[in-house]
C-alpha cells in the first residue's frame, strides 16, 4: 500500500528530561565477557540516543559478589570468603571495577541516575549472595543477614558515585498491595539508611487513598503512578487547603488573661481548638 511519511525537524531540549527505559543492565550479558561488550556498547549508545537518564541495575546480588574483589588485596571476595577471611564485624571495602563497562560507560553517556531493584524481604537470591560473600549460611532476614546485604549495596552505591553517577535510587518491590505497606516501609527505610532514595510502583489503589499515601510518604522519596491514577495522585498531593466555616458554642470556663500586660482580656482556661495551627480566622460573638 502506498504510504506517506512526514518527518519533522524538531530540536530536542539541551537538558534531558527524566527518562527511564526498561533496558536493565542484566540484558547486556556479562560485564567481563569480551564477546558481550560490542552488544553492551550498542545498547548503551542506543539508550543515549533515546536520551535515557537512568542506569537501571537489576543484576542478581550473587553475581555482583562473584565479580567483586577486596580493594586492599585484590583478592576475589568469594575466595576470601571460602577461606574464612571475611569478618562480619569488619566487612572490607570492595573493588567493583569489573562493572565499569556497564556503570562507568552509562555515566559517560549521560545516564547518571543509578537505580537498583530490590525487595523489602530478602529471598534465596540474597541468601546465596550472603553465603558466597561471607562463607556463612545466614538467614537473609536476620540482623546479620541484612547487615551483609546492606554492606554489598552500600559498596555498590559508593562505587557508582565514584564512576560519575549523580544520584542513587532503590526501587523497592513492585506494585505492592495496601496490606504490604508496613513491610515495604521497613524495607525502604533500610535502603534509605545507606544513602539510597526510595520509591516503588503504585499504579493501583494506593494513589487514590490519602491514608495509605501518608503512611508511605516518610519512606518514599519518589512516586511512580499510572496515567489512570495520576489524576487522583495529583489531586491529593497538590490541592490547596479546604476551609470550612462553622459556629460553635464555647462552653468552657473563662478567666482573666493578664500575660504581657493585657487589659480587659478574657481567655478559656482549657484549649478549645484541638489543632490550633489549622485555624485560619476566628470571630467571637458575646451573648449570641
Amino acid at each position: 500500500l502506498p504510504i506517506r511519511v512526514t518527518v519533522w525537524n524538531v530540536p530536542l531540549p539541551a537538558v534531558r528530561l527524566p527518562a527511564k527505559y526498561y533496558a536493565f543492565l542484566s540484558h547486556f550479558g556479562a560485564p567481563d565477557n569480551p564477546e558481550d561488550l560490542p552488544r553492551t556498547k550498542a545498547l548503551l549508545d542506543d539508550l543515549a540516543r533515546l536520551r535515557s537518564t537512568t542506569c537501571d541495575w537489576a543484576y542478581p546480588l550473587y553475581e555482583l559478589v562473584r565479580r567483586a574483589r577486596i580493594a586492599e588485596t585484590g583478592e576475589l571476595l568469594t575466595a576470601a570468603a571460602w577461606a574464612g577471611r571475611v569478618d562480619l564485624q569488619a566487612l572490607p571495602r570492595l573493588d567493583l571495577s569489573a562493572f565499569d563497562p556497564w556503570v562507568a560507560a552509562s555515566a559517560a553517556r549521560g545516564m547518571t541516575r543509578f537505580e537498583i531493584n530490590v525487595d523489602s524481604v530478602n529471598t534465596w537470591r540474597e541468601q546465596t549472595a550472603i553465603r558466597e560473600a561471607t562463607g556463612r549460611d545466614l538467614d537473609p532476614n536476620t540482623e546479620d543477614g541484612w547487615k551483609v546485604v546492606l554492606w554489598l549495596y552500600s559498596e555498590l552505591r559508593r562505587y557508582a558515585l565514584s564512576r560519575g553517577m549523580e544520584s542513587t535510587w532503590a526501587k523497592v518491590d513492585d506494585e505492592i498491595p495496601p496490606e504490604q505497606i508496613p513491610t515495604w516501609i521497613a524495607g525502604a527505610r533500610r535502603f534509605q539508611s545507606i544513602g539510597y532514595r526510595t520509591y516503588t510502583t503504585v499504579t493501583g489503589s494506593i494513589p487514590r487513598n490519602e491514608a495509605w499515601m501518608n503512611a508511605m510518604n516518610p519512606a518514599s522519596d519518589g512516586w511512580q503512578t499510572s496515567i489512570v491514577t495520576s489524576r487522583d495522585f495529583l489531586t491529593l498531593t497538590r490541592q490547596p487547603l479546604a476551609y470550612t466555616t462553622y459556629r460553635r458554642k464555647v462552653d468552657l470556663r473563662w478567666g482573666l488573661y493578664t500575660n504581657g500586660g493585657a487589659k480587659d482580656t478574657w481567655a478559656t482556661l482549657q484549649r478549645f481548638f484541638p489543632e490550633p495551627e489549622l485555624v485560619d480566622q476566628i470571630e467571637v460573638w458575646a451573648n449570641g
